[in-house]
């Protein structure tokens, strides 16, 4: 480790604390222990009362698509179970109350809700959702059903779910109960909702809802500092969303004794929502992640939970009105666009860095992404970044794979990281020798800095520990010139001689002009790639791949595929430098891009890059790992 990294690392440990270190927190559990539990069968109860309908059909008539969905539900064969049992609240339509009830007997026919590849738990994320489903169902339908029917669908949430759960998590006899990611959340929301539907038939409602609660907030309280999570956008929606659905109810029926919306973590998680959407309507998709917008719903919660203006706004923004978000909209929460807000974010807990020229289609988005390799669903993606502009995607993240289960996708131990997309080949940064990053605790990557200026934002990031003996130093700074263009640096060193390759993965069609510049256009725009390091004097490779897979996934064969564009220098070494430059523009700006090395020693670089008319100096300080701007 170098001193720089050295110096900076134990910076970061003094002022950031990580992924994992509990936040002061309320007692929730205490609250749970002094509620007094209702003992009446009012219904429904758990996303708002019988007083409240009246205002929800309101409100659902203002909107004439959504009222002549909820009207036309009942003959709508692709209406889920919730929204028949909603539609039916809503428009007193008995037709859709008995389609949902078919649904219920349909789910608890079911003879075992385990996914196979699961077994041998009892307790899986199926049986979980299972019995949120059914006693969400038990809350809305209460008031329709028969005794009889009541009993039939309360006996299967107690025998084959909260029971279950009540007694797994209290011993932690399976392995889920144990864990800190969004297996123990989703299990403990889902039994949690269970347990409130049925809490006054339920004589150790109140022990089950302490193991709700418990479990859930092991999650929140390992969530990251500032509001990241690290099993990435997708899991951060299915983990921290079920937990606060959950948290939902929980405040709902409680009156407010109860409520998980207080937790540190749950004030600022929003932040990773609105940070890590980008301007292609996708998401900085890091680990097991596609790349959609953040969770609208959850952002909508969240916004309602903490009346943050900034979410209100996102969820405005992009939330999709439909049946069941009648339920946890609020459209009198507080509502402010983010333009106040700095453009560039360190989330510190989970080492991922943003910088944005703002958070329209028109603007600038880049990603990085540093941190540990083993974090739930994580790849072994260390320094490796993304580039979304102009509304389209351009250096991209390859994102998750269809999951294959029975074929060592998720063994960490080696078949995991034969899957492309797991592994460093597939993500925009460096190989060593042909090889990636190491999965283990011994292996990860460090944002050493990040700061921002009017002109220019800078981060500096260390990832040699995560190719283990391979490197003795990999720093890559990046450089945001505002509002466009890109400056990306890689120091490495070896301690034997060896080739280094940098991987840029890109979206759209790839074409090469002078200079070595090479153009990535994806319809409408188009980012600039001018390789400066290694040069054509020194010698280069520079290699463009195509890169296909066929294999058995757990949904049937899959052949997914990604493309690359490589730079290395021609011979081996045991250090090297490589200089990249991307300008993010509209496909039919022309200006040219050009940069050139005019200093170079042991101790620093300095860069000068004009777009156009525009000329800007880069000076890299090597020793303190500092970049300046003229």
């Amino acid at each position: 480790m170098t001193t720089l990294t050295l110096c900076a690392a134990m910076l970061l440990i003094a002022v950031a604390p990580a992924i994992g270190q509990a936040m002061a927190r309320p007692d929730f559990i205490a609250a749970v222990r002094a509620w007094d539990l209702p003992t009446d069968a009012s219904h429904p109860r758990l996303y708002f009362s019988k007083p409240d309908i009246p205002a929800l059909r309101q409100r659902a008539q203002a909107d004439e698509a959504l009222w002549k969905r909820l009207e036309g539900a009942g003959e709508n064969d692709r209406a889920g179970l919730e929204e028949l049992c909603l539609a039916y609240l809503m428009t007193g339509d008995t037709t859709c109350a008995e389609r949902a009830k078919q649904k219920v007997e349909a789910i608890i026919a079911q003879p075992d809700w385990v996914y196979e590849h699961h077994k041998p738990l009892v307790v899986d994320l199926r049986v979980a959702g299972r019995i949120a489903e059914l006693g969400t169902a038990y809350d809305y339908l209460y008031e329709y059903l028969t005794p009889e029917e009541r009993d039939t669908i309360r006996t299967a949430i107690l025998d084959r779910g909260v029971r279950l759960f009540l007694d797994i998590h209290s011993k932690q006899s399976e392995w889920w109960a144990r864990s800190t990611h969004n297996w123990r959340s989703v299990i403990c929301g889902e039994m949690g909702i269970g347990a409130l539907a049925v809490m006054e038939d339920y004589p150790d409602a109140r022990a089950a809802l302490e193991e709700a609660v418990n479990g859930c907030l092991v999650v929140l309280d390992r969530g990251g500092i500032d509001g990241g999570w690290d099993e990435g956008v997708g899991y951060w929606a299915y983990g921290i969303g079920r937990a606060l659905r959950f948290g939902l109810t929980l405040k709902n029926v409680s009156g407010g004794a109860v409520d998980l919306f207080q937790h540190p973590y749950v004030k600022v998680t929003g932040d990773f929502g609105l940070y890590t959407i980008t301007p292609d309507g996708g998401c900085f998709d890091f680990a097991d992640c596609h790349s959609r917008r953040p969770n609208p719903w959850l952002m909508a919660v969240l916004a309602a939970g903490t009346r943050s203006p900034h979410w209100q706004w996102y969820a405005r923004q992009h939330f999709r009105p439909s049946v069941t978000d009648l339920a946890w909209f609020d459209p009198d929460a507080p509502t402010a666009p983010p333009t106040e807000l700095p453009k560039a974010k360190l989330f510190r807990g989970i080492q991922i860095g943003i910088m944005r020229t703002g958070w329209e289609a028109d603007d600038v988005f880049l990603g990085f992404k540093s941190g540990p390799t083993t974090a739930n669903h994580s790849h072994l993606d260390i320094n490796s970044f993304m580039l979304s502009a102009f509304g389209k995607a351009l250096i991209i993240d390859t994102g998750s794979w269809t999951y294959a289960h029975a074929y060592g996708f998720f063994s960490t131990r080696g078949p995991r990281w034969d899957y492309d997309a797991n592994d460093t080949i597939a993500h925009s940064t460096v190989l060593v020798n042909g090889r990636g990053q190491q999965y283990g605790e011994e292996h990860y990557g460090e944002i050493l800095k990040l700061e921002t200026q009017d002109a220019y934002d800078y981060l500096v990031a260390d990832g040699a520990p995560a190719y283990g003996d391979a490197l003795t130093k990999f720093l890559r700074y990046v450089v945001f010139l505002k509002p466009d263009c890109f400056v990306i640096l890689d120091d490495l060193a070896a301690a034997e001689p060896s080739e280094f390759e940098a991987l840029f993965q890109y979206a759209g069609e790839l074409s090469a002009g002078e200079n070595g510049l090479l153009t990535v256009t994806n319809e409408g725009a188009a980012a600039d790639m001018l390789f400066v390091l290694p040069t054509d004097e020194t010698g280069r490779t520079i290699a463009k791949v195509d890169r296909r897979t066929n294999y058995p996934s757990s949904s049937g064969a899959r052949s997914p595929s990604f493309r690359y564009v490589s730079v290395s220098p021609l011979h081996k070494a045991t250090a090297a430098r490589i200089i990249i430059v991307l300008r993010a523009r509209k496909a039919d700006d022309q200006a040219p891009l050009e940069a050139k090395v005019v200093e170079e020693s042991d101790a620093q670089v300095t860069l000068e890059v004009s777009v156009g008319d525009r000329r800007r100096s880069v000076r890299f300080d090597l020793t303190r790992g500092r970049v300046d701007l003229s």
